[in-house]
């Protein structure tokens, strides 16, 4: 890598979310069964007896087939005559059969990481991190009327404390050290601990929006712009094609694209905005530019204090000023080419490690992320990270 630690930390903040053997230990209660084709050139055999070995060494539930000569996808012999053998094998039904899930465990080891994907497990849930998208593990253990927790990174967190858990309306929770008695009353059997709501300017909470991927998990449109000549005009429709095409490639969806003069009240209040340009390109963006933390001039980029001069390109996701509970992913930059670059890091595929914001150069096209010149994460209040 050419890159710099301090620039691929924040890559790898935003992949670590496909880190699966860091994430093993939420299947504390699960029974696995694994089936795997011995000859699979797609997903060699090292995968599942990495797995295998893994779970074992875990204690977990664990029931593995390495069938011989299979490759990656078999349907012979055809079960009942119209089942693959790769998947409804009798033995992996009758397996799954057999087991129950237990709905409140009196033990939970949990790590989590990204809250926009999973903050819940069982009866526990992560409301909101100290810091986001960083490691977040939470141990609880419950004897009788006690539940003790040991956690890192939460700030607050909620509790179903169903009967099947707690068989009593008094409830003793000792959390890192500090007690906290609670009476159950009128049926309710949930418990909130820590703040999750506090003083913020923006409807959205930053949780539900981790990283610039995040985005185009939620319905979105495509707005290019139209401010500049006919031919930048046609390169930045071929921009909203291309974001069109990979998302029904990768995503298997479909999404409208809109020139910048064709922008309602409709649209806006009802998707996430997907802006292609700058305001010297972009309408929208033109609009919007002074409510975002960022300066786009020609050949001089201002973000959290520091200056970027040249041709410099930018992708970064923030709550839509026109609509506070919707996000904008604002894709531009400080010259024609720099404004058609600001794709290069977009995050339409699987294991993609774009942060909140990246700013870049041409040198991503020799060196890839040795062009990054700055990248990072917004906080829980959309200011920058320190």
């Amino acid at each position: 890598m050419f890159s710099s630690p301090q620039i691929l930390m924040q890559r790898n903040r935003a992949m670590m979310d496909s880190n699966n053997l860091f994430f093993l230990k939420n299947a504390q209660h699960l029974p696995f069964i694994v089936t795997q084709g011995a000859k699979d050139p797609v997903v060699p055999p090292l995968h599942a007896r990495l797995f295998q070995k893994t779970l074992k060494e875990l204690g977990y539930q664990l029931k593995y087939r390495e069938i011989a000569d299979k490759k990656h996808w078999w349907n012979d012999p055809l079960v009942n005559g119209i089942g693959a053998d790769a998947i409804d094998n009798q033995e992996i039904i009758s397996f799954l059969k057999g087991k129950r899930l237990k709905r409140y465990p009196e033990t939970l080891s949990i790590h989590l990481y990204d809250l926009s994907i999973n903050d819940e497990f069982y009866w526990i849930r992560v409301l909101r991190q100290h810091k986001i998208l960083d490691e977040t593990t939470l141990e609880a253990k419950v004897q009788e009327n006690k539940i003790s927790l040991t956690t890192k990174n939460v700030a607050a967190l909620k509790m179903d404390v169903d009967k099947q858990l707690v068989n009593s309306d008094e409830v003793l929770i000792e959390w890192n050290g500090e007690t906290h008695r609670h009476r159950l009353t009128n049926g309710k059997r949930a418990i909130q601990l820590g703040n999750d709501d506090p003083e913020r300017n923006h409807t959205i909470k930053k949780t539900d929006y981790t990283s610039l991927k995040s985005v185009f998990f939620k319905p979105f449109v495509i707005v290019y712009g139209t401010r500049g000549d006919d031919s930048m005009d046609q390169k930045l429709l071929n921009s909203a094609r291309s974001i069109a095409s990979r998302f029904w490639r990768v995503a298997n969806g479909r999404t409208r694209i809109l020139r910048d003069v064709d922008l309602d009240n409709t649209v806006i209040r009802e998707f996430n905005l997907i802006l292609l340009g700058s305001q010297y390109v972009n309408r929208v963006t033109q609009e919007i530019i002074r409510d975002i933390p960022v300066e786009i001039g020609s050949n001089r980029l201002k973000m959290n204090g520091r200056v970027y001069h040249g041709d410099v390109s930018l992708a970064m996701l923030y709550p839509n000023p026109l609509n506070p509970k919707k996000m904008i992913a604002l894709f531009g930059g400080t010259s024609p080419d720099s404004e058609l670059l600001s794709l290069y890091f977009l995050p339409i595929y699987s294991g993609s490690g774009t942060p909140d914001y990246i700013i870049f150069n041409h040198d991503v096209l020799k060196y890839a992320w040795g062009g990054v010149q700055a990248a990072g994460f917004f906080n829980h209040d959309w200011d920058f990270e320190k």
